[in-house]
């Protein structure tokens, strides 16, 4: 069902009437409880509404996700909805957890389904352990313990990630695997943030919530449901900056310190990210009208509800350029994912189609 090479399909529906097992070889799943189904392409990546350079794209792409994870995971059925968008992130994914590292595979994925516990996407901790699982391992070293609370500060209050936790982390890790362990949690909050915030639905064979995984005697998922710490509202007057983008950011600073540890991948984050704020984002609204503002807005907004201020924005922007459902909705998405709902999505009063608010929340999980 989830293979999109059409003569995969048609043998194993050939395998399956042999042995007297009718079954229709199609959709069997909502892929989204938010986006309607007819804005997501299948599998064949043929449609009436497609560009012929995009079919060919998504087939290329979704060809490489199944050899890469045996099935199209939903959330790039979803991601499929911006084909070029689709590519980049596909790019960085298969860096991240795929290309060449100083971590295992298996501990990537280790890795990730922490990232993903950080914000409870269900969807995401089955899809990364289900990874481990085909790699014959269920038993994870014990200096993944230290990497919970690291995690959930990265996700819910990264202000406090200071120097003292990168201290306790490098007791137990090698720089170059911290780098990459860190790469691989942050970019799994980000996909986090795309599931939850656009509604990604389970696969059929995914909803099994037995999680096995474990380091020495303890259950990983029951060590990580005992790590708490929620969202905070930063307060710049309670909380000093942690960093002045003047002095340091991912642009300037961040990816050329990666780049001498993880060149492939700082490369794919750059891309990235580079990609969904000059490129994607052109189809706010009507057509012709100058997006900028609204993108640079949400952009700063999401920065700024996670700590980061820049001296040389003016943030009355953001109020001018989103709505307070907007925000709260943005706000949900990059803070409190688990919480999105169909009716906090229809709340937004902007004039906003459903492909403008994928634009928008992968704009938001870019910039977080």
């Amino acid at each position: 069902v989830k293979c999109p090479l059409r003569e995969v399909r048609e043998l194993a529906q050939k395998f399956l009437e042999k042995h007297g097992i009718v079954y229709q070889l199609g959709e069997v799943s909502e892929v989204s409880f938010i986006l309607p189904r007819s804005l997501v392409n299948p599998l064949n990546a043929q449609s009436k509404d497609s560009l012929e350079e995009d079919a060919l794209l998504l087939k290329q792409v979704y060809k490489e996700l199944f050899l890469s994870f045996a099935r199209v995971p939903n959330l790039f059925r979803v991601l499929g909805v911006l084909p070029n968008y689709l590519e980049k992130q596909y790019f960085r994914v298969s860096e991240v957890l795929l290309g060449d590292g100083p971590l295992s595979a298996e501990l990537r994925f280790c890795v990730a389904f922490i990232g993903s516990a950080a914000d409870k996407c269900v969807y995401l901790m089955q899809l990364f352990q289900e990874q481990v699982r085909m790699f014959g391992h269920s038993n994870m070293p014990e200096k993944l313990r230290h990497l919970a609370t690291a995690s959930l500060k990265l996700a819910h209050r990264p202000w406090e990630f200071d120097q003292k936790d990168v201290e306790v982390l490098l007791s137990h890790w090698q720089i170059s695997e911290l780098f990459h362990a860190l790469v691989v949690l942050s970019v799994s909050h980000c996909l986090a943030s795309v599931c939850l915030g656009l509604g990604v639905s389970c696969e059929y064979d995914l909803f099994d919530t037995n999680y096995s995984l474990t380091i020495g005697a303890s259950n990983l998922f029951e060590l990580l449901a005992e790590e708490k710490l929620p969202y905070l509202d930063y307060d710049i007057s309670k909380h000093p900056r942690p960093v002045r983008p003047s002095d340091f950011n991912w642009k300037d600073s961040g990816f050329y310190l990666l780049e001498k540890v993880l060149p492939r991948i700082a490369e794919s984050l750059r891309e990235t990210i580079g990609f969904s704020y000059n490129s994607t984002f052109e189809s706010f609204g009507e057509e012709g009208v100058n997006t900028a503002p609204l993108h640079r807005a949400v952009w700063m907004y999401t920065q700024r509800v996670l700590g980061l201020e820049y001296d040389d924005y003016d943030y009355r922007e953001v109020n001018e350029q989103l709505s307070r459902n907007t925000k709260n909705y943005l706000k949900t998405v990059v803070c409190y994912p688990k919480k999105v709902t169909k009716e906090l999505l229809d709340s937004i009063d902007m004039d906003l189609d459903f492909l403008d608010i994928v634009q928008m929340v992968l704009l938001v999980t870019e910039s977080k």
